[in-house]
């Protein structure tokens, strides 16, 4: 993805540009755009990083719904399953619009509903990023701990959910009534107006790299 050369790279478009077929050229070209996101990630340039990330996931998207929105009378139903920071309505903490933002934009500008679910694990383990080509690696966490905590504004959700259960709590309803909280940290401001629902694992265990 990145130790590739350049040139290397690019003989390879060309060849398929004469030889390859339509998906084969498709296919390069995102790895193409990904080595473009991983590239400006490794230099620090985060911002950029995420929103061509952002852009690209839009687009790989957009074009089979596109196409499965003309073979019926009503769009499709969708599900997602992302990281929390895509699913987001609105501007997430990384200061992107998101796919979650489109489904929800979509939505509305077609008289539908789509609803947004942000599971939450509260202590525990999970696979964290290890480098790019590497094999995620499972570290504990636990959010509740003030001094290490990424989440310390969901406090109020810690403390108030059911003892070694999962917590599931409607964000909606803090919406309408919303002044009335007073000074929130924006960050819970931002999940309060970007999310529908939040559910809580008490005791959370790391996913596995798909093969």
């Amino acid at each position: 993805m990145t130790a590739a050369k350049q040139e290397d790279l690019d003989r390879v478009r060309d060849l398929l540009a004469k030889q390859g077929n339509t998906e084969a050229r498709q296919i390069f070209a995102s790895l193409l755009v990904s080595r473009e996101v991983y590239l400006k990630n490794k230099a620090a340039d985060y911002y950029n990083s995420n929103r061509q990330r952002a852009l690209l996931m839009k687009q790989n998207f957009a074009v089979p719904f596109s196409q499965a929105m003309q073979s019926g009378s009503a769009p499709p139903k969708v599900l997602f399953k992302f990281g929390g920071l895509h699913m987001f309505r609105g501007m997430n903490p990384l200061h992107s619009s998101e796919l979650g933002n489109l489904a929800g934009e979509f939505a509305e500008a077609h008289g539908l509903k789509s609803v947004h679910i942000l599971i939450f694990g509260v202590k525990g383990q999970q696979a964290r990023f290890a480098g790019i080509g590497r094999p995620s690696e499972p570290s504990s966490f636990d959010n509740t701990a003030e001094k290490d905590s990424d989440f310390p504004f969901l406090k109020p959700l810690f403390e108030n959910q059911v003892a070694g259960s999962w917590t599931i709590y409607d964000l909606r309803a803090l919406r309408t009534s919303f002044a009335k909280f007073g000074k929130l940290d924006p960050e819970f401001e931002r999940i309060i107006f970007g999310y529908d629902f939040i559910a809580l694992v008490p005791d959370a265990t790391p996913s596995h790299d798909a093969e």
